[in-house]
């Protein structure tokens, strides 16, 4: 029997018209789609191709990742769900793994696809818009221009100061817990006129921020944009 194939599918960063062509063909292709629920529930990223796609004759797969500060629990839970997706590709069925914004920039999909190339299976990732860029668009800014660099930084980096000094645009994810630490560093720095906050981009709850002294709730999907 002819193994399947795995998919890393990039679905954007939450309207479902930023899907691209090629994602909604190769979910469209796969009998098995994967996606991450949250120990409450959400699948965002389902719910996003839910909005383009006609899942109803699809097997879907829930996979529920630690997201801990413990190695072995996040290897643990890695694991189990890369072994569920392995079942399906040796019964031959091919798998559309779903990851929000690009799936190669700060994707669980990374650790997925590493163990299942290894146990010999063909993997392929499919691209998407990131958030950053998805939230510069709503600010109708252009990230960087001419020689300017562009900086990419988790908000838990803990040299988050030293990159906020240096040249060029930077954008700053992944800064739910640490959002009230990097505003009081953006603050410190006096470059406080230059940042913008977009969370929740795409989705109904979208808010845009233009003055980071206003009062700004806590959400794991808040992107900085500090423009020089």
């Amino acid at each position: 029997m002819k193994k399947g194939k795995l998919y890393g599918v990039s679905v954007g960063p939450g309207d479902s018209e930023l899907l691209t062509l090629k994602a909604v063909k190769v979910i469209n292709g796969c009998s098995v789609i994967a996606t991450p629920i949250t120990p409450q529930g959400n699948t965002m990223a389902l719910d996003i191709v839910k909005g383009a796609v006609d899942l109803s004759n699809k097997k879907i797969i829930y996979a529920q990742f630690a997201m801990t500060k413990s190695a072995k629990a996040n290897d643990k839970s890695h694991n189990e769900s890369a072994n569920e997706i392995i079942e399906q590709l040796n019964n031959g069925n091919d798998v559309a793994m779903l990851s929000i914004g690009d799936i190669s920039v700060y994707s669980t999909f990374s650790y997925i696809m590493n163990i299942i190339c290894e146990s010999g299976f063909e993997c392929e990732i499919v691209p998407g818009v990131p958030s950053f860029c998805a939230a510069a668009a709503k600010l109708k800014q252009s990230l960087t221009t001419r020689k300017k660099p562009l900086i990419i930084i988790p908000g838990g980096y803990k040299g988050v100061d030293e990159l906020l000094a240096e040249e060029g645009t930077k954008v700053i994810m992944k800064s739910a817990s640490e959002l009230e630490n990097v505003i009081e560093t953006i603050k410190e720095k006096n470059i406080e006129n230059k940042a913008s906050i977009v969370q929740n981009c795409g989705l109904e709850n979208e808010k845009i921020v233009k003055n980071i002294n206003d009062e700004i709730n806590s959400s794991y999907f808040t992107t900085i944009l500090i423009k020089e």
